[in-house]
């Protein structure tokens, strides 16, 4: 029994006088049980996803090593074991505190635009995106550059729906010459 509890001694003083060997085999040896300490207290599902193990773990190290007297007052490893696992406890209450908070609630949160919960609750807009509506614009610009502008005009109001008649009304050609130039221009815009 004395060996376990000098070898810890032993580790705790090397750490004290900085030796980065210590600091892993501190991390090494009783990271695991900060790991249980951790999982066993996450409770709400949406702190898990937002706050990490991991991230609870780095917590929880940086304010160990940061108060390094209490570490040095630890007389055996449960009584470390025991601190670490209180450090992690206070560790989530205080995450869950602030992502609990009106301007922080988990609970307020909606699902990004094409998640599987997007889909359920229909948030998805029907329309095309914003960088589509300018990508689809430049790319009119693009293949429309070298036209006169009748026939721009003619392109435009097919785009916005009218019959070869309406287009017709509106500009100096027939029906059949409208259909005929829509012909023409129609494989600008196939890919």
């Amino acid at each position: 029994m004395g060996q376990p509890s000098e070898d810890f001694k032993n580790l705790l003083q090397r750490l004290g006088e900085g030796d980065a060997t210590a600091a892993e085999e501190l991390v090494g040896r009783f990271g695991p049980h900060i790991v249980r300490s951790i999982r066993r207290r996450f409770r709400h599902r949406k702190l898990r996803i937002l706050y990490s193990t991991e991230d609870c773990m780095q917590s929880v190290w940086g304010s160990v090593f940061c108060n390094m007297d209490k570490l040095a007052q630890m007389e055996s490893p449960e009584h470390l074991m025991h601190y670490l696992a209180k450090v992690a406890c206070n560790k989530i209450v205080d995450q869950d505190r602030h992502l609990r908070a009106q301007r922080n609630d988990v609970d307020r949160e909606c699902a990004l635009p094409g998640s599987q919960t997007a889909d359920r609750f229909g948030l998805e807009s029907p329309g095309p995106t914003p960088s589509a509506q300018v990508a689809a614009k430049d790319e009119w610009e693009h293949k429309t550059k070298g036209l006169s502008s009748e026939k721009r005009t003619i392109l435009e109001l097919r785009a916005m729906g009218h019959t070869s008649e309406e287009i017709a009304e509106q500009t100096k050609y027939s029906g059949r010459g409208i259909r005929r130039i829509l012909d023409q221009l129609g494989g600008l815009f196939t890919r």
